[in-house]
């Protein structure tokens, strides 16, 4: 037998072979590239997430700041006090609630006749109470980390620093009293909103170790 006739087959193996290299993938190359893929949408759904709920505390905290400039509004317009109650009817200021209410009496109290400010935007109930709901389970509470809030006012643990949980704005628009309320979300995404005695109403974000 010739010797060119011996290395025919392993020629015929070699060009077979780099025929089905160039035909596609093999199947680790697949599986590996199956788990890259699939690594990386797992990726983008958890950012996206994440994402999804920082927008979405960060517009319940937008959300308290209309609420509360719009009582203030209320306050001028309807020559009444104002008052933004943080635990009515005992509810605790864990629930993210608050109930807006004008006082026509001035006595802090949503006294029998005296007309909710129900209008102010997309009110919630709960109970029978018609107010305000923080979203993505938000609650007032105490930020970790941040005895100290924003302009310098102490935290507490309730989070709201206003006299019976109550902010009051009077009918020239200031407030009756300056303060802090601070709430976080589950993941502990946390803002403060405070109210001066001229009624100027901020928000503000905890990074962890400022206030921003």
């Amino acid at each position: 037998m010739r010797q060119s006739d011996q290395k025919q087959p392993e020629v015929r193996s070699v060009r077979h072979a780099k025929r089905r290299r160039e035909a596609g993938f093999t199947l680790v190359e697949m599986l590996i590239v199956m788990t890259l893929v699939g690594t990386a949408v797992g990726f983008s759904i958890e950012s996206f997430r994440s994402f999804r709920e920082q927008q979405r505390a960060k517009a319940g905290a937008v959300e308290l700041v209309v609420v509360l400039n719009m009582a203030k509004s209320r306050a001028v317009s309807m020559n009444e006090m104002v008052v933004a109650d943080f635990a009515p009817a005992a509810i605790p200021t864990s629930a993210g609630f608050l109930e807006v209410f004008l006082d026509v009496n001035d006595n802090f109290t949503r006294d029998s006749g005296e007309v909710a400010a129900a209008n102010l935007g997309n009110p919630t109930s709960m109970g029978s109470l018609i107010g305000y709901r923080l979203p993505a389970n938000m609650t007032f509470a105490q930020p970790t980390g941040a005895p100290v809030g924003p302009l310098g006012i102490p935290s507490v643990i309730d989070g709201v620093t206003f006299t019976n949980n109550m902010i009051a704005f009077l009918p020239d628009g200031t407030a009756f009293e300056a303060g802090l309320v601070t709430f976080m979300d589950p993941a502990g995404r946390t803002y403060g909103v405070t109210v001066t005695g001229g009624g100027a109403i901020r928000m503000y974000r905890w990074d962890g170790s400022t206030w921003q």
